[in-house]
């Protein structure tokens, strides 16, 4: 693996579940501010960082008429494939 020294850019994919802290669910606060925090490190060193945040989190943590609870949970498992 090379060194962050030898990257000028990189792309970070943060899942929902963990922004949400324990709540496991939304977004925690702190959690969100502690990743920031990270990131803005890296910022401030050079680094250009893309960001991608997941979202299965909300679809699975969410009332729906119109899909049963489990389809949403094999939808999200066929989507990481």
């Amino acid at each position: 693996m090379k060194d962050l020294k030898d990257m000028k850019r990189v792309l970070l994919k943060l899942s929902g579940e963990a922004l949400a802290g324990d709540k496991k669910t939304g977004f925690d606060e702190a959690t969100c501010a502690d990743a920031a925090r990270q990131v803005k490190t890296l910022v401030d060193e050079g680094l250009q960082v893309a960001i991608v945040i997941g979202g299965g989190n909300f679809w699975r943590g969410r009332t729906s008429e119109s899909m049963e609870r489990t389809k949403l949970i094999r939808s999200e498992c066929l989507r990481q494939l």
